[in-house]
């Protein structure tokens, strides 16, 4: 790195930020006149020069070449587009200063951003996401950090194929004023809905965050689940799978409320949350090495002897792993028992919910699922928004759904699927689902059900 100032405007030259002087429309990041910077350069570490790089303001900026840089700051209502087709447009961030993104990073096609040494940090009014202009299923991105931090007002979206790699520890967190109410700044929000996450270190949830991973491809924690979350509301896990794949031993905290072994687990009639349940958890096999299941803090109820549980749909231990229920339940629906060895300690114990009976006992509280009790399992099918029969496939809010909701307004177990308004499952199907189904058929989907 230097420290020269070779066109004397006060800023070393590896201080770089965004003017775009290129002509209107070009705002290419190899355009030369787009940067403050002496001579014919744009920042690239490939010459003598290193370069952090500030994009602020309204700068809208497209990665049209592979770049390597130290650091990289969106800020303001700055947008970096990493969307670039062909061979060339990944962006390596090499030194410890690494990402900041208080703006927009819109990514593409099959774009890498790496950052190995240093943290991605999205904060206030930052977002991580595929590029809406992008074709659907296009995208498979993949964002690869020594360390990732979703604070206050930081958003990270993964969709299609998009793929988010982390060599240490994951952390989500707002610990005060992150209701979104009042002048609270909003939560920190995680959504994968079906891309992949690989955490080698820890997955850290502190405050009040949202975290939904729907994909069907296994999240894979090698650390362990710090689970410090005091919303359940923002926790939707119970289509997603976790994949606990270290190679050292691994805690896991439990945050549910211990309803006993019934299914109200899954969904909590009386918080109207997830209860911090799961859809598949699957410890992965080894010899040698402990997942210890705890209630280490109180995330709903208390910390004390199964005050908190886990529920979780589909269980499966692989051949020579070693399991721990310290003083806390964990339920499932099903179990997959390849061969572990399970201990228990005080109240801990593995235990069997009873098989369903009908549909409305697998209500996950989401308008974008439908749940169905098929051979005393649950089974949850992706639906658009208001799809309350899953007919699915082109036009799939007709009038039958409508039919159905009138039909579930005078017995609900007609059309258990009805409950969908305001985007969470209320416990009755009322005149609000009936005007949320009416909105759904002209179109409209305020739950993001895609």
């Amino acid at each position: 790195m230097t420290s020269e100032d070779l066109d004397m405007d006060g800023v070393p030259d590896e201080c770089s930020d965004f003017t775009g002087g290129c002509p209107a429309m070009s705002n290419e990041w190899s355009c030369f006149d787009n940067w403050d910077l002496p001579g014919e350069v744009y920042p690239d570490n490939s010459g003598p020069v290193t370069y952090s790089v500030t994009l602020d303001q309204t700068d809208n900026v497209f990665l049209d070449v592979d770049v390597t840089i130290d650091s990289l700051a969106i800020i303001d209502n700055s947008v970096l587009y990493v969307t670039q087709t062909g061979a060339a447009g990944d962006l390596a961030i090499v030194a410890p200063g690494g990402l900041l993104i208080e703006g927009t990073l819109l990514v593409a096609n099959n774009r890498t951003i790496t950052v190995p040494n240093g943290p991605v940090v999205l904060q206030s009014g930052g977002l991580y996401a595929k590029d809406p202009a992008a074709a659907p299923g296009s995208v498979s991105a993949s964002l690869s950090g020594q360390r990732v931090d979703i604070l206050q007002g930081g958003e990270l979206r993964l969709e299609d194929t998009m793929s988010l790699t982390v060599t240490d520890d994951l952390r989500l967190e707002c610990l005060t004023e992150c209701d979104g109410l009042r002048g609270g700044q909003t939560p920190p929000i995680l959504q994968s809905t079906t891309g992949q996450m690989y955490i080698q270190g820890n997955a850290v949830l502190a405050g009040t965050v949202t975290w939904g991973y729907s994909s069907s491809v296994p999240l894979e924690l090698a650390g362990n689940f710090v689970n410090h979350s005091i919303s359940p509301e923002g926790f939707d896990f119970v289509h997603g799978a976790m994949l606990l794949s270290g190679t050292m031993d691994q805690r896991f905290e439990v945050g549910g409320d211990d309803v006993s072994a019934i299914r109200d687990g899954f969904f909590h009639p009386v918080g109207l949350h997830s209860n911090f349940a799961m859809g598949t958890l699957e410890v992965d096999a080894g010899m040698g090495r402990e997942v210890t299941f705890e209630n280490a803090f109180a995330n709903i109820v208390a910390v004390g002897p199964c005050d908190e549980a886990l529920y979780v749909h589909h269980l499966i231990l692989r051949s020579g792993s070693h399991i721990t229920l310290n003083n806390c339940k964990v339920y499932y629906e099903t179990l997959a028992n390849e061969g572990a060895t399970i201990t228990t300690a005080g109240c801990g114990q593995l235990a069997a919910i009873p098989a369903c009976a009908q549909d409305d006992d697998c209500s996950d509280g989401s308008p974008c699922y439908h749940d169905e009790c098929a051979a005393g399992v649950c089974e949850f099918t992706r639906v658009a928004y208001g799809d309350v029969n899953a007919s699915g496939g082109p036009g799939a809010i007709d009038l039958d759904d409508i039919l159905c909701v009138l039909d579930g307004f005078a017995s609900p177990a007609v059309c258990a699927n009805a409950d969908i308004s305001p985007c969470r499952a209320n416990g009755i199907i009322d005149l609000d689902d009936i005007l949320a189904v009416l909105d759904a058929f002209s179109g409209t989907d305020p739950c993001d059900c895609g």
